[in-house]
This record gives C-alpha cells, sequence and structure tokens, in this order.
C-alpha cells in the first residue's frame, strides 16, 4: 500500500498494475515475513529492466549479494542493523579466496561471520566450515525459518569437526536483524 501512495496510485489500481506486469513476465513478487506481518518484494526482471532503461533510462542496479532478491533484501537489513549497532561491516566479503554472505567487525575489532541460509543445510555447513577456518569468531547462520535452522542443526550433530567449535557457531532467525 505504501508503495502505491508513493506513486499516487489507489490500492485497486496498484494491485492490477502488479497483476498485468506478473503476467507479462516483467516482475515477480516474493512475500516475506516480518516482525509484524509481511513485505512484499518486487523483482523487475530482465524484460522489465529493458523497458525502464528505454522509458526513463533507468539501468538495473547492482546488488550487494551475489544471491537474489530475499538473499539481498536479507543483507541490506543486516547492514542497517550493524550500521546501527555501531559494527563495520561488508557484504560478500572476501576472506581467504571465500566469499561471506555479511561480515561486521565488533567493537572489540573481532570478525563475526553471517550466512544468510536460505539454500540448503549442507551449504550452510559448508559455510561454516570454510568460515571458521578464515578466522572469524563465530559464525551464526540466520535465516527466516525455524524449520530450517533445526535441520542445519541436525547436520551440525553428525559433523564431529564442527562439533568442537559449537561456542562459534550460532542460529539465529532473521527477525532478529529486522
Amino acid at each position: 500500500a505504501e508503495r502505491f501512495k508513493r506513486q499516487r496510485l489507489s490500492g485497486s489500481r496498484g494491485e492490477n498494475a502488479i497483476k498485468e506486469l506478473i503476467n507479462k513476465n516483467l516482475i515477480k513478487t516474493l512475500n516475506v515475513p516480518e516482525k509484524h506481518g509481511k513485505k512484499v518484494l518486487i523483482e523487475v526482471l530482465n524484460g522489465g529492466w529493458d523497458i525502464l532503461k528505454e522509458r526513463i533510462g533507468k539501468e538495473k542496479p547492482t546488488r550487494i549479494t551475489k544471491g537474489g532478491i530475499l538473499h539481498n533484501y536479507y543483507a541490506e537489513k543486516l547492514v542497517e542493523w550493524a550500521k546501527k549497532a555501531g559494527y563495520q561491516c561488508w557484504t560478500e566479503r572476501n576472506i581467504n579466496g571465500k566469499s561471506i554472505d555479511f561480515v561486521y567487525q565488533d567493537l572489540n575489532g573481532k570478525l563475526h561471520a553471517v550466512e544468510i541460509g536460505i539454500s540448503s543445510p549442507e551449504q550452510e555447513l559448508r559455510n561454516i566450515r570454510l568460515d571458521l577456518q578464515d578466522g572469524i569468531t563465530t559464525v551464526t547462520v540466520a535465516c527466516f525459518n525455524s524449520d530450517f535452522l533445526e535441520k542445519v542443526r541436525e547436520e551440525l550433530k553428525g559433523c564431529e569437526e564442527l562439533k568442537q567449535q559449537d561456542g562459534r557457531i550460532k542460529f539465529e532467525l532473521l527477525s532478529k536483524y529486522l
């Protein structure tokens, strides 16, 4: 509704415009749970960007992560959280040849990694293993779904090498950072 107000559209005209753009395969939408309700993200697809460039000169912006729209959205929220806390932070921070979703430096100078858990529990275990090898103080797997976090925890139980690092591994819902 806020988006429609900014464009001076009524709710019904805005909804109809969204439906038409989806039907023409110019955008797609994604519902994102938040602390108080949900947010609808709109991703402009390549055909949509072609039209925006042609009609109003709008270029496709560079994302702050290598992931999709949801991954990028949560990375932006992590950046806001870190800056509000007074931390220095980076997205897609390259440490020893491995890109970490989000890294922040606490007020004591220690580096902490946050891996945005969206893909698979196995991928998150690989990320944890590599991040810990890179001198990161703690690695947090953060996602919007508690079931996913539980699956990562289960995978961790079967990994002796990582069980020894248990105090350095954390699990959080992304809602903590919203």
